[in-house]
């Protein structure tokens, strides 16, 4: 009677111990499988109005921490999209720019966005005025 007892704990503990072991399995696949097509989203500070010919800072950053990431600047002007790889697992990069100066007063749209090893995100968007001299 014991040694029936006693296999059928032993049965029924295996069973739970690979059913228990199949769950883990699964939540741990699904959390890297999230982490793998989470899309990072762009963060984008700095001025909004600045003085035409002065040099001026724009952080582009990332809410993601899975990197290491890359970032990419455009002020807008026609002048092209930078880029700045991170360092490390860097959140965010510091971004330098020099509108030219005019008689009149402009209107830029400068865009930022971040890409990690798998994924690029959606652009930012800031608008910035740029005085006459």
């Amino acid at each position: 009677m014991k040694k029936k007892l006693f296999g059928s704990l032993v049965v029924s503990m295996s069973v739970f111990l690979l059913f228990s072991a199949g769950i883990y399995a699964s939540e741990t696949e699904n959390i890297e499988n999230n982490e793998l097509n989470a899309v990072p989203i762009a963060t984008f500070s700095g001025p909004t109005t600045v003085n035409g010919g002065e040099s001026n800072s724009w952080t582009v950053g990332t809410t993601y921490s899975y990197g290491p990431h890359t970032f990419y600047f455009n002020p807008g002007d026609g002048t092209g999209q930078k880029r700045l790889d991170g360092i490390g697992n860097g959140t965010s990069r510091v971004f330098s720019h020099t509108y030219r100066g005019t008689s009149n007063v402009k209107s830029y749209t400068a865009s930022a966005r971040t890409a990690d090893q798998l994924n690029i995100s959606d652009y930012v968007y800031k608008s910035i005025t740029v005085r006459a001299w």
